[in-house]
């Protein structure tokens, strides 16, 4: 079907000598009920069937209706920092929910256990403002299954309701398939991947690249380690040097945006020197910067996934920032302490930050009217990724960061920016502990643990429910009801 699940597609063949005829249609298209409709035709010895049913496809993976899932959630302001950060964002936890002193959360707060504000390593600092569940001014009740929150906070209120939050079940993410999906030439060892950036920065300082103004070069194939090949995982770098000949026009910076302030971005190779505090300010950051692009498929539908076995570190210089683009996927741990982009999808147009009930990706141009009339704007053509004022990239439908063990980015050398779901069956750990090495993530983060730290931001994304891979095994599956049956 179309992707407003307009028009009929229709399946024939034989089984046993019997033809068959089966068309698929939407009786409600557009909308997002999930209800199909099959017609199947069979003839046999004159006689003709006819069966109608009605499909239901599977129910969206509950987890992917939050910014932040998970079975244990904690927030930590370890520098007791004053209005640390403001997350405007939906959460829920199958047992509880801490978060400290200085945090703003402006969303939906529900766990089925329970929910403690004002609990923290800034846990009673005088000079740190209390936890805040909605805006200052106009509270909004966090909702628990336990009688008694403790502590009771005037600005972050706890509701128990009866009955409390129901458990949500944990999802699956399809690692074979993802494997599958990224094929031999990308799926390689950790050991090569870490060495194939290693090999991309070096040959950007060192390998004679000629531009200076942030123009792309491919990376020759006798970077490549081991037998992994060029064509396989398309690599470029940029050299960005604002006083080289030609000069790069700007310092290469990384959007970390944030309710109160949704436009902040923070420059490449800002350090304590030249960002003691929060905001970073401009012209922070270093003069002369280089960049590894792991490059994806530009169009939607075109997935490109890299599928790495093993533990894997990302840790460049402080002046570098990896680009990956598509779905990275670890069949192991994964940290990554250096300035990082995760693009399963690109926002390329203003507004940068938008409420929880809003997508980056749904675009209007002109004002109120729809650009391909069926919902996101992610480019399907060469002409659609050229026009970057009127459409955004989806490099893959699956998630941009996936891990079969702890997630951490822990580093200090600068700041990471995610488009896309994160997934990890252990624990998620974003501990930015530095205002010039802030974190931001759009779309919905899962993981048994989500324990995260200071300066980072979070905003939800409807489009993380149609991302591919994940199952509940329980509302997972489809199911059938023949409506009609008649003989002919």
């Amino acid at each position: 079907l179309g992707s407003d699940h307009s028009g009929t597609h229709t399946f024939t063949g034989t089984i046993d000598g019997k033809s068959y005829s089966v068309e698929l249609t939407d009786p409600t298209p557009t909308t997002v009920d999930e209800f199909f409709e099959l017609k199947a035709i069979v003839n046999q010895s004159g006689v003709t069937r006819s069966v109608t049913a009605l499909v239901k496809g599977p129910d969206k993976v509950e987890a992917l209706k939050y910014a932040l899932y998970g079975n244990y959630i904690h927030f930590d302001n370890h520098s007791h920092l004053t209005g640390a950060l403001t997350l405007e964002t939906s959460i829920f936890s199958n047992s509880g929910i801490l978060v400290d002193k200085g945090v703003t959360i402006n969303g939906s707060v529900e766990a089925v256990q329970y929910v403690a504000a004002n609990t923290g390593p800034a846990e009673g600092e005088a000079g740190v403002p209390d936890t805040i569940f909605g805006t200052s001014g106009s509270p909004v009740p966090a909702l628990q299954g336990d009688p008694n929150p403790s502590p009771t906070v005037s600005s972050a209120p706890v509701q128990q309701v009866i009955p409390p939050p129901p458990l949500k079940e944990f999802p699956s993410l399809d690692f074979d398939e993802l494997e599958s999906l990224a094929g031999t030439g990308r799926t390689i060892s950790s050991s090569d991947f870490e060495s194939l950036l290693t090999n991309a920065r070096n040959w950007a300082e060192f390998g004679g690249v000629a531009p200076t103004d942030g123009t792309a070069t491919a990376l020759p194939q006798s970077e490549y380690p081991g037998s992994l090949l060029a064509t396989d995982i398309p690599v470029s770098v940029k050299k960005c040097d604002v006083n080289g000949t030609p000069a790069c026009p700007a310092k290469r910076a990384i959007r970390v945006p944030n309710g109160p302030n949704p436009d902040y971005q923070v420059e490449v190779g800002s350090t304590l020197t030249s960002c003691p505090s929060y905001p970073c300010a401009a012209d922070s950051g270093a003069d002369l910067t280089y960049e590894v692009i792991i490059e994806g498929e530009e169009f939607a539908g075109t997935d490109s996934v890299l599928y790495l076995e093993g533990d894997t570190t990302i840790n460049v210089d402080i002046n570098t920032v990896v680009r990956m683009e598509g779905s990275l996927v670890v069949n192991g741990k994964f940290d990554a302490l250096s300035a990082t982009e995760f693009l399963a999808w690109e926002d390329r147009q203003a507004p940068w930050f938008v409420p929880i009930e809003d997508s980056l990706y749904e675009n209007e141009y002109p004002a109120g009217t729809p650009v391909d009339g069926a919902g996101y704007d992610f480019a399907t053509d060469a002409f659609e990724v050229a026009d970057s004022d009127r459409y955004d990239i989806m490099y893959s439908s699956y998630p941009a960061l996936a891990a079969n063990g702890k997630i951490g980015m822990k580093g200090d050398d600068g700041p990471v920016h995610i488009e896309g779901v994160v997934y990890t069956v252990a624990e998620s750990h974003l501990h930015r502990s530095e205002p010039w090495a802030p974190a931001y993530s759009v779309g919905s983060e899962i993981a048994d643990t989500i324990h995260n730290c200071q300066f980072f931001s979070f905003a939800y994304d409807p489009a993380a429910l149609d991302v591919f891979g994940f199952y509940d095994r329980l509302s997972g599956r489809p199911y059938l009801k023949i409506i009609r049956l008649s003989d002919e």
